[in-house]
């Protein structure tokens, strides 16, 4: 056997990001993902008026949770505002479909990577 042979690939790896590192928090992700994850559930539940708990890395923001265009394009405007970013309306319509969805896309808007991913 060579120690190549040897190597775990099956690190965990954060489903958002791909970043390398144990994951951290409830959803398994990275503490650089968490953080901006976790701004993100707090601001979707409030503009949606649904438990936090309901918005999962997975949920489809218009067929699971009920947002419309205009809580996206109010979320969108959300994000400009506290990350002092400017974010076209009609793109972010199209790319935020999820919460992992809107996640990677603030990060790339905002050129913001968690640690465990530069």
């Amino acid at each position: 056997m060579m120690f190549s042979d040897l190597s775990d690939d099956s690190s965990p790896r954060c489903p958002i990001c791909n970043g390398e590192g144990p994951p951290a928090g409830r959803d398994s992700v990275c503490p650089g993902c968490q953080e901006l994850l976790d701004w993100c559930r707090q601001h979707l539940a409030e503009l949606l008026e649904v438990p936090p708990e309901a918005i999962t890395l997975k949920a489809d923001l218009e067929h699971d949770l009920g947002a419309d265009s205009l809580d996206i394009v109010e979320l969108v405007m959300e994000v400009e505002e506290y990350f002092d970013v400017q974010v076209p309306d009609e793109e972010a319509l199209k790319q935020m479909r999820t919460l992992t969805d809107a996640v990677r896309y603030i990060q790339a808007q905002t050129r913001r990577q968690p640690a465990s991913a530069r």
